[in-house]
């Protein structure tokens, strides 16, 4: 669903930093799904790595940071690029 990317600021686990075990051993339950920071940037967002943690991450809206949630057509795109694994 592209709703869950429609958000001010959607938090993200950094491949570079993690691997998928960590990740789904800190979140039971959960679902894992898989897009390029390129994806997200093509698509009108900043991507921000988390300064004290390198393996989190967050996206924005490029127009305005923080304040508004990610445009509809961008997040289906998000969506469509996105590889479930989980």
């Amino acid at each position: 669903m592209s709703s869950v990317f429609r958000t001010e600021e959607m938090s993200v686990r950094m491949s570079d930093n993690i691997t998928r075990a960590q990740v789904m051993a800190n979140a039971p339950g959960s679902y894992l799904a898989e897009f390029t920071v390129g994806t997200a940037r093509t698509n009108g967002c900043i991507v921000c790595r988390d300064p004290n943690d390198a393996s989190h991450g967050l996206i924005y809206d490029s127009g305005k940071p923080g304040e508004r949630a990610i445009p509809q057509k961008a997040a289906r795109r998000i969506r469509n690029a996105t590889k479930l694994i989980v």
